[in-house]
């Protein structure tokens, strides 16, 4: 067999003829070895990722325009399928990987030199994330607070991103800033249950705050708290209110010497 182990990739093709008639089971082991071979380091020159040059042109191309190629919709719909097929795996809320073992996985400690293909970016997240993330819609999974969601809300959150408005002012969320106003007054409505008049005048009233959307519960709950305080401490006769006068001056008018805030054991 040593006159096949020594056949090269590039060569192989023209020697084919003399191998396969050699006759003997030796010489059709040694081509079938020698295929593998050549399969197998094919397969690692395509899993290579390739180099990415790193100009204007490509950077055009990380953004959609109106002529800009259709890698969107083809990336979209791998990615897609990467997540659908997460969710079907069958099995535990997790991999089997250790942490320790997990850890080595991450432990590049500066920023990659050279920038990389979509391809070979959601690859390598597919290996190193989702590959080892946990299954919180896996009935043997108990969350503390988070638990699955709706699978149109994947979708939901794919036209949030595509869309970015800036809800902070109307010149970058024009149709969502009306959308907001529309949530906060529904929601107004289940606490609060105004009438139909109240809630025709100020669903689109600039000038009326119905509510405030924040980005967690740790900001809604500070909101809150300085929304209490400005109540307690409201503009009276010459005193222009805490949100003018300070919190020290308006104690001080309201006859109160220090001001506390009221938690359970479980407050975090």
């Amino acid at each position: 067999m040593s006159q096949f182990q020594n056949v090269s990739v590039g060569s192989w093709s023209s020697r084919r003829s003399r191998t396969l008639s050699g006759g003997a089971g030796e010489p059709l082991i040694g081509l079938k070895m020698q295929m593998e071979a050549a399969t197998h380091k094919d397969a690692e020159i395509e899993e290579q990722p390739k180099a990415v040059k790193s100009n204007l042109e490509y950077l055009r191309k990380l953004f959609i325009m109106p002529d800009s190629p259709d890698k969107f919709i083809e990336f979209g719909h791998d990615l897609l399928e990467m997540l659908h097929d997460f969710f079907q795996e069958k099995g535990g809320i997790h991999s089997a990987i250790t942490l320790p073992e997990l850890s080595k996985i991450f432990d590049q400690t500066a920023v990659p030199d050279n920038p990389k293909l979509i391809k070979d970016v959601l690859a390598e997240i597919k290996s190193k994330i989702v590959k080892h993330s946990v299954k919180v819609g896996n009935p043997y999974y108990i969350g503390h607070m988070t638990s699955a969601i709706p699978y149109f809300m994947i979708l939901l959150e794919m036209i949030i991103a595509a869309l970015n408005q800036n809800q902070v002012k109307i010149e970058t969320a024009k149709a969502s800033s009306f959308v907001e106003r529309e949530l906060m007054a529904w929601l107004h409505r289940l606490v609060f249950k105004k009438n139909d008049s109240y809630y025709e005048k100020s669903i689109q009233n600039h000038r009326v705050a119905l509510g405030n959307v924040t980005s967690d519960g740790t900001l809604a709950n500070l909101t809150a708290l300085l929304v209490a305080r400005e109540k307690a401490f409201p503009p009276e006769g010459d005193f222009p209110g805490l949100r003018v006068a300070g919190v020290e001056r308006a104690m001080r008018y309201y006859g109160y010497s220090r001001g506390v805030v009221i938690v359970s054991k479980r407050g975090h």
